[in-house]
């Protein structure tokens, strides 16, 4: 839950994970006070990476090439 994770965050754990970018996208802006490294490792669509794509410090799941072209084409014009 979101506040769960603060209360992570305030306990001094600042990486955090998350598999659903809806969920990510919740918690990230209820979160964006506070200093998160955030990770995303579930399954994206190429649809969704513009959402996620400026707001994570590391994908763990690339996992095709049409992803990684649509990420550096975001990358890129951002």
């Amino acid at each position: 839950s979101i506040e769960d994770t603060r209360k992570l965050v305030e306990a001094g754990i600042n990486e955090l994970g998350e598999n659903r970018a809806d969920m990510f996208l919740e918690k990230y802006e209820a979160l964006k006070d506070l200093d998160i490294k955030w990770h995303f490792f579930g399954v994206v669509q190429s649809r969704k990476i513009k959402d996620i794509v400026n707001k994570i410090t590391c994908l763990h799941s690339l996992d095709r090439l049409s992803l990684a072209i649509e990420l550096n084409k975001k990358l890129r014009s951002e």
